[in-house]
């Protein structure tokens, strides 16, 4: 089954114009999921004057979200194109916008979608309460967010009712704006990269954090346990998020790591994995 609404039509929390989708997804590493899309809305509107084939979509996409890409994910360092801060980390760029193949299945949702907006800078509830009534009838029980961009872009006010209404509902949920963002700490888990000292600073905030480190760093914060997908990936085993022991939703407080598997990026040569793999050896042992 495939649902796709536009549920939000109208300025982020920074005064930036946005679009914010909800699709009932069935996905590989999730499972089946409601998953949000927070969309820059010169994005929006470049895929839907776009030719209507994948290729035209995910063009367009592609080429629109690399200028209009803070007013879904803010400031993130991995979200630029060409960031010295990135680099000087050893960071590849973000796997989910700055990918093509990413791309062209956020520019399939939006292509899909109905053309019509919901009223400008209006949550529009009805409909988000409906989709996740169908979702649920079929059997879905959790809430992605997001395929692209970050609820922390929202209005808190909408964010906040957004996720009020899911009551019940299980989350997979990151967030990069942490640090103005206390309202998600119950559902999202911050996203922090780099440094461990960055993961520490969310810590120390009351977040559960899943940390992103370069392939280069083999040091680990014994506070955290590499992500079990990536312990699947490393042993040569495909494993998802829908039985992961450790889920992603901020309420568990789960504290994970992850070594960096942005574009371009070789996790399983790299001197982190190998580290992690000398670990699970002597864990099992």
């Amino acid at each position: 089954m495939e649902v796709i609404r536009a549920i939000y039509h109208g300025p982020n929390r920074d005064g930036q114009d946005v679009v914010m989708l909800a699709q009932c997804e069935g996905n590989g590493k999730t499972g089946d999921v409601v998953t949000l899309a927070i969309v820059p809305l010169p994005v929006w509107r470049a895929v839907k004057a776009a030719p209507q084939d994948v290729h035209g979509r995910a063009k367009a996409y592609f080429s629109a979200i690399k200028t209009h890409i803070s007013a879904s994910c803010g400031g993130c360092m991995l979200g630029k194109a060409q960031s010295k801060a990135r680099k000087a980390m050893r960071l590849q760029a973000c796997y989910a916008q700055l990918n093509y193949r990413c791309a062209t299945a956020a520019a399939t949702v939006i292509g899909k979608a109905p053309d019509t907006l919901p009223a400008y800078g209006i949550f529009d509830a009805e409909t988000w309460t409906e989709l996740l009534q169908i979702a649920h009838l079929v059997g879905l029980r959790k809430i992605r967010s997001a395929m692209v961009g970050d609820l922390g872009m929202l209005p808190v006010d909408v964010a906040e009712l957004l996720i009020a209404l899911a009551g019940g509902w299980q989350w997979l949920g990151y967030t990069h704006q942490w640090f103005r963002s206390d309202h998600l700490r119950d559902t999202h888990q911050a996203s922090t990269q780099g440094p461990w000292g960055a993961a520490d600073a969310a810590a120390r905030r009351g977040w559960a954090v899943y940390h992103v480190k370069s392939g280069k760093d083999v040091t680990i914060d014994e506070r955290f346990e590499l992500c079990p997908a990536q312990v699947g990936q490393i042993l040569g085993v495909k494993g998802g998020c829908g039985p992961c022991p450790r889920q992603c939703n901020g309420r568990d407080r789960n504290m994970t790591y992850a070594i960096d598997h942005g574009n371009g990026a070789n996790m399983k040569a790299s001197p982190a994995a190998a580290v992690a793999l000398e670990r699970l050896s002597i864990a099992a042992t």
